[in-house]
This record gives structure tokens, sequence and C-alpha cells, in this order.
């Protein structure tokens, strides 16, 4: 499963050296990069993270080990941007729905289509690395917070996990449900719910003391936060998901040689495709996890997902984002053009 290479890693590195992100070090040294995660240490998360540690540790024959500090264990998950940043953190992961002003051209992705065009997230990833190998924006604007990006996240279709039953829009009424992105905000609001911000380790208790209603999950996040204890209703829903990246702090990238940096690069396109396919697998092994557990799963129609994704405030985020990005100098106009193109979506 892990043995594919991909076409676009030659391209990624040349990339890197065209926006100056990876230079020739005279006296690149041995380094062990300490590693921020977020989460708890179990699922897939794990998995992952312990082949890629593995091989980078292999492939460089030792010359790049990793100290991985879990559970949030070496800084806040709402801090890690600014961790990577300074270097308190070598390696941590970053998105703009935690970590406003980082990663702010990732947002290109959910503004296109609310509802994802495309199912599987094996094929999106696939599209995804191809995007940004295409084009160095996307590493440049992480230059000027001091990163290097080496791992694709994507953060699958988000259900909805409800103490509440939603069979249509009406049902959303009213219910307090935990939003992450912005578009998600916007389009919660539009169908008259009320979206929260929390951070993923608070959502468990926010259910309990009935602060939530709900909460939009990826299906493996869901899982890993043990949501199944205390809700009683999964919709299945094809809302749009999120794209994190984990980062290298700049300063300790231009340490590792450029031999080195190759490795990574490429390992981190063969983690990226690997998550994808575990989200894929993740979909129904949580469905059924979760049907175990007595909670009833439900389908919102065809119907009411284009009716919602088609209204009048989920079809403006995209050019007011786009906007937005333009305002700070960034190419978001061109970058929405050609990710839709390449997704297919009108």
């Amino acid at each position: 499963m892990l043995q594919g290479r991909f076409k676009w890693a030659v391209l990624a590195l040349a990339m890197v050296f065209l926006a100056g992100l990876a230079p020739q070090p005279a006296d690149a040294e041995d380094i062990t990069l300490r590693w921020s995660h977020p989460s708890p240490k179990r699922g897939t998360e794990v998995v992952w993270t312990d082949w890629f540690v593995k091989e980078v540790e292999k492939q460089t024959q030792g010359r790049v080990k990793v100290q991985m500090f879990w559970g949030g264990s070496l800084c806040k998950i709402t801090e890690m941007a600014e961790a990577v940043k300074s270097g308190l953190a070598d390696v941590g992961w970053v998105t703009s729905a935690y970590h406003p002003g980082y990663g702010e051209l990732a947002k290109v992705a959910a503004a296109a289509d609310y509802i994802s065009p495309i199912a599987s997230p094996v094929v999106l990833t696939e599209k995804w690395l191809e995007f940004w190998k295409k084009d160095d924006a996307f590493y440049k604007e992480y230059a000027t917070t001091n990163m290097m990006p080496i791992i694709q996240r994507w953060y699958d279709v988000y259900w909805a996990f409800s103490q509440k039953p939603i069979k249509t829009l009406e049902d959303y009424k009213g219910v307090k449900i935990r939003a992450v992105t912005e578009i998600q905000q916007v389009a919660y609001k539009a169908i008259g719910a009320t979206p929260m911000f929390l951070p993923s380790v608070e959502i468990y208790s926010a259910l309990q003391k009935g602060i939530l209603d709900a909460v939009g999950f990826s299906p493996d996040t869901a899982m890993r936060y043990k949501i199944q204890e205390v809700v009683k209703y999964l919709v299945r829903q094809d809302v749009a998901g999120a794209w994190a990246q984990w980062c290298v702090n700049l300063d300790t990238w231009k340490k590792i040689s450029p031999e080195d940096q190759k490795i990574i690069l490429k390992l981190g396109d063969e983690a990226s495709m690997t998550l994808a396919r575990m989200m894929l697998e993740e979909r129904d092994k949580v469905a059924e996890a979760f049907q175990k557990a007595g909670v009833e799963i439900m389908d919102l129609p065809k119907a009411e997902a284009d009716k919602w994704n088609n209204m009048p405030e989920v079809k403006a985020y995209a050019d007011n984002w786009a906007k937005e990005a333009e305002a700070k100098g960034l190419p978001g106009q061109r970058l929405l053009a050609e990710w839709r193109k390449m997704i297919g979506s009108k």
C-alpha cells in the first residue's frame, strides 16, 4: 500500500527550489525533529504517522530522526502554527480553520464547492497534489510564515453527528452545531442552524453538557474522539471537508541536506495518498461502529444537498474568498478557477 511512487515528487522538489525554500546547505547536519501532534495517540493517525517516521529514519539512514509529542503535549492545537513558525516545534499540523492567517490559499478547495463533486478522497487527493505541484504560490505563502509543507492531510466529508434526527435541511433549524471551516459556518447559518467553533478535544464534553446539539466531523475524527458515546444520530452528507498541511519549520528545513529533503517530500506524497485511502476505508468502518454503539444512521437526500449547495449565501462564498485573497496579494481568483476546472465544478 505504501510502496507507490508519485510522479509529482520531482516536480515538487523543483518548485521548492524555485521558491527558494531548499537551499544547498554546505554543512547539513543530523537532526532530530520535534513533531507536535494535536490528536490522542490512537486510530488512523498512529498508523500513518508511525509508518512515515520509520521510513524517514530508515531512508535517511538515521540522519533525520523524529521525536513525537502526542495529544498536544508540546503545544496546544490552537498554538501549533505559531509553535512551528517560531521553532518550538519542528513539525506541526497547520490549517487556516484553527490558525487564521496560515495556509489561507488552501481554503480554495472548500470555496469551490460546499458539497464535494468528487466523492472519493483518493481521487481528490491525487488532483490536489497535482494542483499544488503546478504552482508555487502555496509554497511561497507558507514561506512567509517560516514553514515548508511536506504532507497534505485531507479531512474527509463532514458528516453530522447529532442528538437530534436530521432528515431534511429544515431539521437543522435551531441546531447548535460545531462547524470548523468558514464555508461550513456560512452554510449552516443559511439553513437556520447555529454554527459554533470548538477545538476537537472539547467536542465530547460539549455534546454531553448540551453546549452543542451536533458536530460536523470527518468519519475518522469522530471515531478518534469517541463521539459514538455521546450522540444518537449519524447523518451522512457530502459536505466538503478541509485540507491541513503538516509543515516543517523553514529554518529547520534548511539544515536538512537536499538529498534528505527529497526523501521527505517523496514520503510526504506517499503519506498523503495513504491517508486518502484510509479515509475511504474509514467511512464504512465508522458507520458500522456507530451502528453497533446504538447510533441511528440516516442520509441527507441528494435533493436537499443540491438545494444547500446552490443557496445564494453558499455560492457567494467562493467569490468573496477569492476577492479577500486578492486583497492580501494572493492569487485567489486564478487558483479558484483552476481548481474548479480540475474537479469539474460548475
